[in-house]
């Protein structure tokens, strides 16, 4: 299988040069470049790499951002090398050459898997904190969110053989949230991820410059990882409404816990009908909702009020559902 290597770039400096003589060097005989919107003072720059080392130079008129540059990338490699594999490297030096031919390499061994970089944190010593805070961050959103664990969830440079590129050009988000769906788009797919080990090369603090936009596009990540448990949270609290209603009149025990049952299958069943898996779903909707009104029941009969017995399986039943929910849906 052929490489591409695939540089989205904004508003570059020297080293985007760098990086690409690099790549040429390592064997990368094509070189896509995005300018995603530069302007025309950064013109030079991207002249100079078609000029010089005969890289495709694609432009976006504005700023669209990371996500949208990669996209772009893919349509075109997709388009002209329908069986070339794209390895998405950083313009700004971070990312060696040898890691790009690593990554291509092993998408040629794995052709229906995405290769992401992981950087070496223990060894980074000169990762910024904000980006190291950010990273720790973010893979414990993921894991807590969606079950998934990953080495790295931010890494520029990773490798997409030409079937996972054609699916992730249909993934949401085109700025730094890109990278984060597709994450969650390979899983849903069943899609083999393989991640190697790498070291980056940052600039010194007074020379280290990024695009990414820390509160904005931290706030888009967070997004995209909310939207994945959006129906569970919104089904469980149609069903928690519904609950603390009919429980609010202080019925016997056996009432309460048959209204415990019914308000917790109709959220279930809810959910059920919007999930991948909907008999398996419904299957166990119908088991949850049973176990959550027998354990609703032995708390009233044991005199804790509704309210209480709500309130002390509120945290401990909603881990395990969701839980429950990621595993028979997307196998997590």
């Amino acid at each position: 299988m052929e490489s591409c290597a695939l540089i989205p770039s904004y508003r570059p400096d020297g080293r985007l040069i760098q990086t690409i003589a690099a790549l040429k060097e390592a064997g990368f005989e094509r070189i896509v470049v995005v300018d995603d919107g530069s302007g025309a003072e950064f013109a030079p720059l991207f002249s100079q790499a078609e000029r010089d080392y005969s890289a495709v130079v694609l432009r976006h008129t504005v700023n669209m951002g990371k996500g949208r540059a990669l996209k772009t990338g893919f349509c075109w490699i997709l388009a002209r090398y329908p069986s070339c594999c794209a390895v998405s490297v950083d313009g700004d030096g971070q990312h060696s050459a040898e890691s790009a031919v690593a990554a291509a390499e092993l998408a040629e061994a794995n052709p229906d898997a995405l290769i992401l970089g992981c950087r070496r944190f223990a060894r980074q010593k000169s990762m910024p904190i904000p980006n190291l805070i950010g990273n720790v961050a973010t893979r414990a959103a993921f894991f807590l969110l969606t079950g998934i664990r990953f080495a790295d969830t931010q890494c520029g440079l990773r490798a997409y053989p030409p079937g996972v590129m054609r699916l992730l050009c249909n993934v949401a988000g085109d700025r730094f949230e890109f990278e984060s769906n597709t994450l969650l788009a390979v899983r849903k797919l069943h899609l083999p991820v393989i991640e190697f080990g790498l070291e980056v090369l940052y600039a010194p603090a007074g020379e280290y410059v990024s695009t990414y936009r820390r509160a904005a596009d931290s706030a888009r990540i967070a997004r995209c990882l909310l939207d994945f448990a959006l129906l569970p949270l919104l089904f469980g609290l149609i069903s928690s409404v519904l609950l603390l209603c009919f429980t609010a009149a202080g019925a016997a025990a056996a009432l309460n816990g048959t209204a415990a049952f019914l308000c917790v299958l109709a959220g279930k069943l809810l959910l059920a009908l919007v999930s991948p898996r909907k008999l398996l779903g419904s299957v166990y909707a119908c088991s949850a909702a049973a176990l959550y009104g027998l354990c609703f029941f032995l708390l009233c009969a044991a005199s804790l009020p509704p309210a209480g017995a709500f309130a002390l399986l509120l945290l401990p039943y909603s881990l395990v559902s969701f839980a429950l929910y990621r595993l028979f849906n997307f196998g997590f």
